[in-house]
């Protein structure tokens, strides 16, 4: 049950921060209504700090194992729900469903990756630098 505690707020933390940077800061970035291609990038820099930190950090208070297959799990679960999202946002805007999965499916590996691949690091660096 602690593991699904600690998956959970992992995955509740990161969402809330890109969920409140998508609503508070994008809309103010691209005031002409032009695609913005820093505030992606924007928010991408803050999944990768932020998993890599929350990795740091969990690797020197808690097993490697455990700590790599939090984060594996949350970077899959975060890729599912960034694609249900934007087939629900593109939905509305009257997209195909099959459209939609056809074009979001492939950033689900990227989305997974902007995860699994800083908090390996994070893991790896925590590990290292743990106090013995």
């Amino acid at each position: 049950m602690a593991n699904v505690i600690n998956i959970l707020v992992r995955l509740i933390g990161l969402g809330a921060v890109i969920a409140a940077y998508a609503l508070l800061v994008v809309p103010h970035m691209g005031e002409k209504g032009d695609p913005n291609i820093g505030a992606g990038l924007i928010g991408f820099a803050l999944i990768i700090v932020i998993a890599f930190a929350w990795a740091l950090r969990d690797a020197r208070h808690h097993p490697d194992l455990a700590t790599l297959a939090w984060w594996a799990v949350v970077a899959v679960a975060f890729a599912v729900g960034w694609h249900v999202l934007m087939w629900a946002a593109l939905r509305d805007a009257g997209t195909a469903p099959r459209d939609v999965l056809v074009t979001e499916a492939s950033l689900m590996v990227y989305i997974a990756g902007f995860v699994l691949v800083p908090a390996g690091i994070g893991t790896a660096i925590g590990r290292a630098s743990r106090s013995r």
